[in-house]
């Protein structure tokens, strides 16, 4: 059973990802080494799987250097990148 800190920890995780261990700690009124711990023990738990980057491709540099490439190209491995 985890704490309601522990809890609270892990409701932020889900709803903001990834934030600094001193964000965390600022948020949930706790020092960092707290943190540092309950983060440790989730991973140990196999609570916490990692962290996942969502990419807003509208606004990455590929579709303004590349308009003409889709991501669908990018993803597919016999796709001509030689006219780069």
């Amino acid at each position: 059973m985890y704490s309601s800190k522990e809890l609270e920890l892990l409701e932020l995780l889900e709803e903001k990802g990834y934030l600094e261990t001193k964000m965390l700690a600022d948020l949930l009124a706790l020092d960092e080494e707290t943190i540092e711990s309950m983060l440790e023990k989730f991973k140990q738990d196999g609570i916490l799987l990692g962290f996942r980057a969502m990419v807003n491709w509208q606004k990455s540099i590929v579709t303004m250097s590349l308009p003409s490439l889709t991501l669908k190209s990018l993803r597919n491995e016999d796709a001509d990148l030689t006219t780069w």
